[in-house]
């Protein structure tokens, strides 16, 4: 069936949900899926079966055709998360450090990312969410 091809193996579902209900990190999240209501419903029964008492399975609409998919530690941070993907209007590289955080990855593994990116820069400086006058001590 389609759906076990666009989602990972039962040793990755649980290992993510067990990581959620642990602590470790807030959500797991897993590529998004491409179908119909009948996908998701699959899907979602696929994640409940392999979620662990403290994570929360989740599937939802994100637009154009896809599903996002994968576990939630709390209420709060599903809705944080579908506020980001379907109706923020944040600058895209906000947009990455939060995901990045509800990821689990601390801020000095965010600066790291960012700082040996490959070395291209998609966004102008007045594009990344800082202005001219941003300043910051160390």
């Amino acid at each position: 069936m389609l759906i076990d091809k666009q989602l990972p193996s039962q040793d990755a579902m649980e290992e993510a949900a067990y990581l959620i209900a642990r602590g470790v990190r807030p959500l797991a999240i897993f590529q998004s899926l491409e179908g119909d209501h009948v996908v998701a419903l699959r899907a979602l029964t696929l994640l409940e079966r392999y979620a662990s008492d403290g994570a929360i399975p989740f599937v939802f609409k994100a637009g154009g055709g896809l599903w996002e998919c994968g576990y939630a530690a709390a209420a709060w941070v599903l809705d944080l998360y579908r506020f980001l993907v379907i109706d923020a209007n944040i600058p895209h590289p906000h947009l990455q450090r939060i995901i990045g955080v509800l990821l689990g990855y601390s801020p000095s593994a965010i600066t790291r990312f960012e700082e040996h990116a490959s070395g291209r820069n998609l966004f102008p400086s007045n594009q990344q969410g800082e202005s001219d006058e941003t300043t910051s001590s160390k």
